[in-house]
């Protein structure tokens, strides 16, 4: 029997599909996505990125966008995500009609809290690169890229 598909919301490097090959990750991706009342923040410092890394953190009134992927091993990508929790998240796909309430229940990773830094900072040059890279693969809104972008020193 084949275990059943898994939605998850990438919005950090694992956006590449490059990053999931090199952790051996099996995903397909299943389109582009965001989560209303949430943004985009680099609070966890990355010894691998040597800069920060991505996180979610609630906000109200703005949205982050990211790439679903499916998965039929929803453990796969623990390993690598030490520093963060699993928790379950409503995405919005990118072909939703405005204010429809259509949603896919996913997973995400947001930082823990006892390896969040306190306040935020730029991105690890490495680590946005990457970013992009997935955002661009996955086509997401230019303006959200060019928002990514913003992020270059």
């Amino acid at each position: 029997m084949v275990p059943p598909l898994r939605y998850y919301f990438a919005f950090g490097s694992n956006m590449a599909r490059t990053t999931l090959v090199e952790r051996g990750v099996r995903a397909r991706r299943a389109g582009a996505g965001f989560v209303p009342n949430y943004r985009l923040a680099f609070t966890l410092p990355s010894q691998r990125w040597t800069g920060r890394a991505a996180d979610l953190v609630p906000a109200t009134g703005h949205q982050a966008w990211g790439v679903l992927w499916e998965m039929n091993d929803p453990n796969a990508l623990d390993p690598f995500e030490r520093r963060y929790d699993r928790r379950s998240i409503l995405v919005t796909p990118s072909g939703a009609e405005p204010g429809s309430e259509q949603t896919v229940d996913a997973f995400t990773y947001t930082v823990k809290a006892k390896h969040r830094a306190t306040g935020e900072d730029l991105p690890a040059p490495a680590y946005l690169e990457r970013m992009l890279a997935g955002a661009l693969e996955a086509e997401l809104p230019s303006s959200y890229v060019r928002f990514l972008e913003g992020f270059r020193p």
